[in-house]
C-alpha cells in the first residue's frame, strides 16, 4: 500500500469534468501534489453538482466524461507519477426514477431483486413502500391535477413536477385517479408524513437519498464491483469513504473493503480514509481497517490553538448581551438536538422506541422520552455496538449520556434508563439468540439515528444559533475549546504514532467557511474589545429604517461579511448576492425565524433588506466605511493565521490535503458557495511566478512576495515550498518531537521537529498575531524579543527564504528564524 504525499480535492460536475482534471494535473504536480482527491465519479442524478446522489455505482458518470475520460485521466496521472484518491458513497443512493435499481423496487416490491439493496420497510412487512414526496396531501394533489401519466425514455411514468415514478406495464389508464394510485406497488404521500412514518432510511433528512444495506455481502459486491474494477485497472489508487457512521456496521464494512481491495491490488489493500467526525476525546476505533479520518479533528485542533481564548469569551459576552440568550453553548446543542429529533426524525425515533418497547416491556411512549434525552446527551456522533456487544468506549459514552439524561428526566423515566442502556450495549439477562438479534437490530438503528441527530443538531443548527466567533463554528469544531502548545504536541504525537495516514485538512467541501475566512475571523479573538465596541456602535445605525431581524442574524452577518470581504477592493454585486443566499441558508439552518420545512418569506425578505442596507444602501455608508476599515486592520493578521495553517498542515503527521482553489487566498462560505469555479489559469501563472523562488529561495525575492501578499502568490509559494520539501524529505514520514520555546513570546509559538534517520525538519508557526504586532505589520524579527527555540547543534537553512542559521548553544533566536516571513520550515545543511 502506497500512501499519498499530498492530496488536492477537486469537485467534479458537468462544468468541470475528468478531462478538466487531466488538463490541470501537470500544474498540481508542480505544486507538489501526489494524488487528485476526486469527488464521487459514479453515475449520479442528472445535473448533479456533487455526485453524492448516486444512481448507478457500477458506471462512471457520463456527465463527467464516462469511462473513456477516466482512462485518459489515469494515463496522464501515470505519466506524471500521480494517483487518485476517490470519494465513494456506500451509505446511500438517489431515491429517483433515474436509479434503475430503485425503479425496479418500486415496480416489483418484495419480488424485486433489489429488495435487499435498500433499507426500506419492505424488509419488515409485505405492505407498500411509502414515498413521502408530495407537497400537499394526496387528495389535494389529485384535485389540482398535478399528477400526470406520461412517457419518459420510452416508458410510462407517473409525473409529479420534476419527479417521475415507474408505472407497471399492465396499467392502461390515461388519467390519474385515486383507484389507479391505490393499485400501484407504492404509496405517494405528503412529505410531512415522515413525521409519523418513514418508508425507508434516509441520508439525514433528505427524502431523495435512500439508505443502502451495504452490510449484506451481496449488496456490497453489487455496489462495489465498479470501484474494484477501477482499482484493478490502476485508474484509482486510494479510497475515501463517505459518511462511515451511516453504515450499520462500519468495522465490518471496512474489513470487507480491505479484503476486496487486497484481492485486486498487488500491494495489498488500498490506502483508505473515512469521513468520521471525532470528538476531542475520541479516536478512530483501532480495529477499523482504515488509515485515518479525513481531517476534521485536525482542523479543530489548529483552530483551537490559533484562537485567543480570552477574546473568545469576550465575544460570547457580546453575543449574550445582543441576543439576551444567556445559555452555555452545550445547552444550545442540547436544545438543537431535541428540536431536530422532534421535527426531522420523529418517525425514526419512534421506530427505535417501538423496538425497545418490544424487548423491555416498557411503554413505547416512555421509551421515546428516555431515548430522546439519551440521544440528546450523547457527546459523540454514535457508538459501535456490534454482534460482539459494546466496547469499553461505547459503555463510557452511553453511561456519560445516561448520567446527563438522569438530570432531565422524571423519576419514573429515570428508572427506565438502565434497562434501555443494557439493550443498546447488548448486556441482556436473557442470552437467547432471538432476543440478542432483536436487541442488536435496535442498537444498530439507534446508532444510525444518533449520527444524523448530531449532524443536524450540532453542525446544521447549533452552530448557526451561536455566532460568538464563526472561526470555530465548523464541522467537528468545539466552540470555546482552547489548546496551548503542549496540548497540540500531545495531539500530534498521538497522530504520528497511530494516525499518520489521516488527512490534514483546513478546508473541505463540507466546511462552513474556507480556511482563509476562518483565519481572518480568528483575529477577532485578538481584537475582541475593538470588535465589540464597533458592533455595538453599528447595530443601532443598521436597524434604522429596516424591519428588525434576529440579533443573532445581525451578528452572524457582520462576521460573515468581515471574513469574506474581498482583498482586492469593495464588494460587488456578486458578493451581495452571495451574502444574501448565505444568510437565507444560515437563517433556515438555525430553524428559528425561518426554516427549510417552514420558510418565512417575509422574514427572509427582511434579511435581504438588512444585507442590502449594510452593503449598498447610502443610508449606511458610514457603517460600511467603518467596517471596511476594520477589515483592512485585521486582513494582514488573518493572512498570518492562514500561513500558519499551511505550515502546520504540511509539516504535521498526516497527509496534507488542499481543497480546490485554496492554494491561493480563497474566501468561500458554505456550499454551494465553495463550489464556485476556480481560476486555474491564474494558478498556472502563479505557479510559474513562484517556482523559481521555490527552487532557489532568497530573502529579497521572498520579501517582495510578502509585500505583495494580497495577490495570493505568497500563500501559493509557502504551500509549494513545503509540499515539494515534503516530497523529497523522508523526515515527514518519521517521528514527531516537540521543540522547547523560551522567552517573552513563548506562548505565541508552536515549534516541532520531524525526523527519520538522518533527515530532519523543524516547523515554526506563530499565533495571536494581534498581540505581536500593530494591525498593518507582520510579526517579524523585533516582535519576538528574546524568544528562542531549542534546536540542538548543527547548521540549518530556512526552506522558505534560504537564510542560513547557526544555533548558539543549541538555540536559535526567533528574531532570526522569523525575520522574513512569520512562519518557517528549517532543514539541516
Amino acid at each position: 500500500m502506497k500512501r499519498p504525499v499530498a492530496t488536492y480535492r477537486l469537485q467534479l460536475h458537468e462544468g468541470f469534468t475528468l478531462r478538466d482534471a487531466a488538463r490541470i494535473a501537470p500544474q498540481l504536480r508542480r505544486l507538489g501534489i501526489s494524488h487528485l482527491y476526486l469527488s464521487p465519479i459514479t453515475q449520479a442524478s442528472s445535473g448533479s453538482e456533487h455526485g453524492y446522489d448516486v444512481t448507478d455505482p457500477t458506471r462512471i458518470n457520463e456527465e463527467l466524461g464516462g469511462a473513456d475520460a477516466m482512462e485518459e485521466l489515469a494515463a496522464v496521472l501515470r505519466e506524471l507519477g500521480m494517483g487518485v484518491l476517490l470519494d465513494i458513497v456506500p451509505n446511500h443512493m438517489a431515491a429517483s426514477a433515474e436509479n434503475a435499481w430503485w425503479a425496479d423496487l418500486l415496480l416489483n416490491g418484495t419480488e424485486s431483486p433489489h429488495v435487499s439493496t435498500f433499507d426500506t420497510s419492505l424488509l419488515r412487512s409485505d405492505g407498500k413502500l411509502l414515498l413521502p414526496v408530495l407537497g400537499a396531501p394526496l387528495d389535494e394533489v389529485l384535485a389540482a391535477g398535478e399528477l400526470q401519466l406520461t412517457e419518459r425514455n420510452g416508458r410510462r411514468v407517473l409525473q409529479y413536477h420534476n419527479h417521475w415514478f415507474p408505472v407497471p406495464g399492465w396499467v392502461t389508464a390515461t388519467e390519474v385517479t385515486a383507484e389507479l394510485l391505490a393499485s400501484l406497488p407504492y404509496t405517494l404521500a405528503d412529505w410531512r408524513t415522515v413525521q409519523e412514518q418513514s418508508g425507508y432510511r434516509r441520508f439525514f433528512d433528505i427524502t431523495g437519498l435512500v439508505g443502502v444495506r451495504v452490510e449484506d455481502p451481496t449488496v456490497f459486491e453489487r455496489t462495489h464491483s465498479g470501484i474494484l474494477q477501477w482499482l484493478e485497472a490502476g485508474w484509482v489508487d486510494a479510497l475515501r469513504i463517505d459518511h462511515i457512521d451511516g453504515l450499520r456496521d462500519p468495522a465490518g464494512y471496512l474489513r470487507q473493503l480491505a479484503d476486496a481491495t487486497a484481492k485486486v491490488r498487488p500491494d495489498g489493500r488500498c490506502y483508505t480514509v473515512v469521513e468520521k467526525i471525532l470528538a476531542s476525546d475520541e479516536h478512530l476505533p483501532r480495529q477499523w481497517e482504515a488509515d485515518g479520518a479525513t481531517g476534521y479533528e485536525f482542523m479543530r485542533v489548529v483552530s483551537s490553538f490559533l484562537v485567543d481564548p480570552s477574546g473568545y469569551h469576550a465575544l460570547e459576552d457580546l453575543l449574550r448581551r445582543v441576543t439576551g440568550d444567556m445559555r452555555q453553548f452545550d445547552d444550545v446543542v442540547y436544545g438543537s438536538k431535541l428540536d431536530v429529533m422532534d421535527t426531522l426524525f420523529p418517525a425514526e425515533l419512534r421506530e427505535v422506541s417501538n423496538g425497545l418497547a418490544s424487548i423491555t416491556g416498557l411503554p413505547t411512549e416512555q421509551c421515546t422520552r428516555v431515548l430522546r434525552e439519551l440521544t440528546a446527551a450523547l457527546d459523540v456522533y454514535r457508538t459501535y455496538t456490534s454482534a460482539d456487544g459494546g466496547s469499553d468506549d461505547d459503555r463510557m459514552r452511553i453511561d456519560r449520556a445516561l448520567a446527563t439524561a438522569q438530570t432531565r428526566l422524571s423519576d419514573s423515566d429515570r428508572a427506565a434508563l438502565n434497562t434501555i442502556r443494557n439493550v443498546l450495549l447488548l448486556e441482556l439477562e436473557d442470552s437467547g439468540a432471538d432476543l440478542r438479534d432483536r436487541a442488536l437490530d435496535v442498537a444498530a438503528r439507534w446508532q444510525q439515528l444518533s449520527g444524523p441527530v448530531m449532524a443536524k443538531g450540532f453542525e446544521d443548527t447549533a452552530l448557526y444559533r451561536w455566532p460568538a466567533l464563526l472561526a470555530v463554528n465548523e464541522v467537528g469544531g468545539e466552540p470555546g475549546e482552547s489548546m496551548d502548545a503542549a496540548a497540540v504536541h500531545e495531539f500530534l504525537a498521538y497522530r504520528a504514532e497511530h494516525d499518520s495516514g489521516a488527512l490534514n485538512a483546513t478546508s473541505t467541501h463540507d466546511s462552513k467557511r474556507s480556511e482563509d475566512v476562518r483565519a481572518r475571523l480568528m483575529v477577532l479573538s485578538g481584537r475582541a474589545r475593538e470588535w465589540t465596541a464597533a458592533v455595538e456602535a453599528w447595530l443601532p445605525r443598521l436597524r434604522d429604517g429596516v424591519r428588525a431581524v434576529a440579533p443573532r442574524d445581525e451578528l452572524l452577518l457582520l462576521q460573515t461579511v468581515s471574513g469574506a470581504w474581498p482583498l482586492d477592493g469593495d464588494p460587488d454585486e456578486t458578493f451581495r448576492q452571495r451574502i444574501r443566499e448565505y444568510m437565507r441558508k444560515a437563517a433556515r439552518e438555525a430553524k428559528q425565524e425561518t426554516s427549510w420545512l417552514d420558510p418565512d418569506e417575509a422574514y427572509e425578505e427582511a434579511l435581504f433588506a438588512y444585507v442590502d442596507r449594510l452593503l449598498v444602501s447610502p443610508g449606511a455608508a458610514d457603517v460600511r466605511n467603518e467596517l471596511r476599515g476594520f477589515v483592512q486592520r485585521i486582513a494582514l493578521h488573518g493572512a498570518v493565521n492562514s500561513l500558519a495553517q499551511v505550515v502546520i498542515r504540511c509539516a504535521a503527521p498526516g497527509i496534507p490535503d488542499t481543497y480546490q482553489g485554496t492554494d491561493r487566498w480563497r474566501f468561500d462560505l458554505v456550499d454551494p458557495d465553495n463550489r464556485r469555479p476556480v481560476d486555474y489559469d491564474q494558478m498556472a501563472a502563479f505557479t510559474s511566478s513562484v517556482e523559481k523562488i521555490v527552487e532557489q529561495p532568497d530573502a529579497a525575492s521572498v520579501s517582495r512576495l510578502r509585500e505583495t501578499w494580497r495577490d495570493g502568490r505568497l500563500k501559493q509559494y509557502v504551500l509549494m515550498a513545503l509540499l515539494r520539501t515534503r516530497g523529497r524529505n523522508k523526515a515527514f514520514t518519521g517521528a514527531y518531537e516537540p521543540i522547547e520555546v523560551t522567552g517573552e513570546r513563548a506562548e505565541h509559538v508552536l515549534a516541532f521537529r520531524r525526523h527519520r534517520g538522518a533527515d530532519s525538519v523543524i516547523a515554526v508557526v506563530p499565533r495571536w498575531p494581534a498581540r505581536l504586532a500593530p494591525a498593518h505589520e507582520w510579526p517579524l524579527a523585533a516582535a519576538w524579543g528574546d524568544t528562542m527555540i531549542e534546536v540542538g547543534d548543527g547548521a540549518l537553512r530556512s526552506v522558505l527564504d534560504g537564510t542560513p542559521l547557526v544555533p548558539e548553544r543549541g538555540r536559535l533566536r526567533l528574531a532570526d528564524v522569523l525575520s522574513v516571513l512569520p512562519v518557517a520550515l528549517l532543514e539541516g545543511v
